[in-house]
Parts: C-alpha cells; structure tokens; sequence
C-alpha cells in the first residue's frame, strides 16, 4: 500500500515557500516593477520568484509522485478546521465580489471596442457569478463535511466563474503588455480553474486526488504572489476574491492530503 500521508509533513515547507513568494513580489512591486510593467535597473526579486516557482512546482511533483491517488468524496477528511478553513473561503468569496458589484467595473475586455455591449455584460456578470459561485462552494463544503453526496454542479460553478473572470481580467492585456505585471495573476486563475475542475470530480466518484493536489499546491502559491499586488493596489474587492481563493486552496490541499482511506488508480 502507498504511503498516503507522507505528504503531510512537507506541507509547512510549501507554505513557507508560499510567503515568501508573497514576500518576494510585494518589495518587487513596491521597488522594482515601473508602472509600464517593465523592470528597474539591477532589479533581481524576478529572478528570485521564477526559482521559486520552478523549484515549488518541481517539489510538488515529486512530492506526490507516490501518493495514492483516492477518487471518492467520502475519502475526504472531516476536521472541523478544515471546514472552518473553507467557509471563510466561501464567505471572503462572497465579501470580495459584494464589493466589486457595488463598486462597478468599467469594461475591460478586448471587445470593449468590437463589441461594447458584449462586454459590459461580461463585466457586470463577474460579481454576481462570484457571488453564485462562493455560496456553491459553501453548499459544496457543507455537505461534505456531513458526509453527503454534494452535487458536482456545485464546484462547476466556481470553475465558470474563474473562466469567465480569466476573460474579463486578462484578455484586455493583449496590446502587448509586460509579462511581468500580469503573469502570476494568470497562473493563479489557471490553477484554481483547474483545481476546481478536479475538485468536482469527487463528486462523481472519479477524482484524480494527486492531479488535484497539484494544481491546489500551485494555485496556493500563485494566489500567495498574486496576493501581493492586491495588497499594493489597494484594491479590497480583489484582495479579498484572491484571499478567498487562497484559503479554498490551502483547504482543499489539506483536505486531500490528510485522507487516508483506501487506494484507486490515478
């Protein structure tokens, strides 16, 4: 039999790992990224979080590259902490796309021009889908936690909403940007989507939990760093979405990790 919780004591290291890249991207937005995305002189902290990222998605897969790889929601674990953990997810979830609803946004997308109509509606549905998606997530979660069958359309919700975010947030950035300003910004979004894609799958007793905890580890560091340029900007709204993407991330990687019922194929 695998061993499936040797995982669980290389977890403070990846979240170590995790602050500092959070560290790292705060002092480089604060002293090294111009406001064009481009890079001071002898700036250097870039350098630093490509090694990180490197090393951590490199010590992920080797981390898990034996662990058994379990595919039912039942073999979830069902600490109260876990669940704590992922219902103020749930609820700055919820909090951060309130605000954003009252705050409006102005249409960001590459069909702001082609299309004005078009993306005003994808503007003005990123909040109230946030909304939808974070009490599905507490549906999703509570039910678990009870030891219920939740609904694979529950974490579904999520993973459409982050596309539909990945599209408003990102797709304006096509009028050649620096990578530097938004590259961390979209592995975050790319890996909680695909995280959450995987999440569902429990549900329908055909989960990948190594696939899983590998994009919750990497979406946990990229929402670390991401974290940071909220921070910076001042923006609460998107602080508090990142946040609770963070925490759903780190819930859900110890959730996976600290199972420990029987075996199936990855």
């Amino acid at each position: 039999m695998q061993n499936k919780r040797s995982v669980t004591p290389l977890l403070p290291i990846f979240g170590f790992g995790c602050i500092v890249g959070c560290v790292a991207r705060y002092f480089q937005r604060k002293y090294e990224l111009l406001a064009d995305g481009s890079l001071k002189d002898g700036a250097y902290l870039h350098t630093v979080l490509l090694i990180l990222s490197l090393l951590f998605v490199a010590g992920s897969i080797a981390c898990l590259w034996k662990q058994a790889s379990n595919v039912s929601h039942t073999q979830f674990t069902h600490h109260f902490g876990i669940f704590s953990l992922l219902a103020a997810g749930a609820a700055l979830l919820l909090i951060g796309n309130t605000l954003l609803l009252l705050s409006g946004q102005e249409p960001t997308s590459i069909y702001v021009a082609s299309a004005p109509g078009f993306s005003a509606f994808l503007n003005k549905l990123l909040p109230p889908l946030g909304i939808a998606a974070a009490l599905c997530v507490f549906c999703f979660v509570y039910r678990c936690f009870y030891q219920k069958k939740p609904s694979p359309l529950l974490y579904m919700c999520l993973s459409l909403y982050l596309i539909v975010r990945l599209i408003v947030r990102f797709q304006a950035w096509n009028t050649d940007p620096s990578v530097h300003d938004y590259c961390y910004a979209l592995l975050a979004n790319i890996a909680t989507m695909l995280a959450s894609f995987h999440i569902a799958g429990f549900s329908f007793d055909k989960g990948k939990r190594r696939m899983s905890l590998f994009w919750l580890m990497c979406s946990a560091l990229f929402c670390s760093i991401t974290l940071a340029d909220t921070f910076y900007d001042g923006d609460l709204g998107e602080l508090f979405v990142h946040l609770a993407l963070l925490l759903c991330s780190i819930g859900n990687c110890l959730q996976l990790a600290l199972e420990s019922k029987e075996d199936s194929e990855f």
